[in-house]
């Protein structure tokens, strides 16, 4: 299961937008998908930049799923870029694993599988930190 988002390279993607709860909106939760896949464009919505795919499992460790979230919104950094501030370098550096640039994916074998991979482990990760909160309850 894959959550699907889109966006301009510039903007950051908000992660608590699903329909339900206060004011219509409701945190996603890890059951909620596998992985989340997040095409960055650019002004034209048909030209592709760039793809990340980040395991859901990943974005809880890291808080920014369920109720311990650090932020609603989340941006994505591509490797060539230049952040500013320490939590944006290191963001960027963790996300440069779950990064594929999709020109090279439609060719390149090694990415294909890659990229199968990460979508795997996503969902394994996912039922094992499922499993994994059942017990302690």
């Amino acid at each position: 299961r894959v959550q699907l988002k889109s966006c301009r390279i510039a903007d950051s993607m908000p992660l608590q937008l699903r329909r339900g709860g206060v004011y219509n909106r409701r945190q996603y939760q890890l059951t909620d998908f596998d992985a989340l896949m997040h095409l960055g464009r650019a002004d034209d919505p048909n030209e592709i930049l760039s793809l990340f795919v980040v395991p859901s499992s990943e974005l809880f460790i890291r808080e920014y799923m369920g109720q311990q979230r650090k932020s609603g919104n989340f941006g994505f950094y591509l490797p060539g870029a230049v952040p500013k501030s320490k939590r944006c370098k290191e963001a960027q550096a963790w996300q440069a694993e779950y990064f594929f640039d999709p020109k090279t994916l439609l060719h390149d074998r090694n990415e294909q599988e890659r990229f199968t991979r990460i979508l795997d482990r996503s969902r394994v990760m996912r039922e094992r930190l499922t499993l994994k909160a059942l017990d302690i309850f």
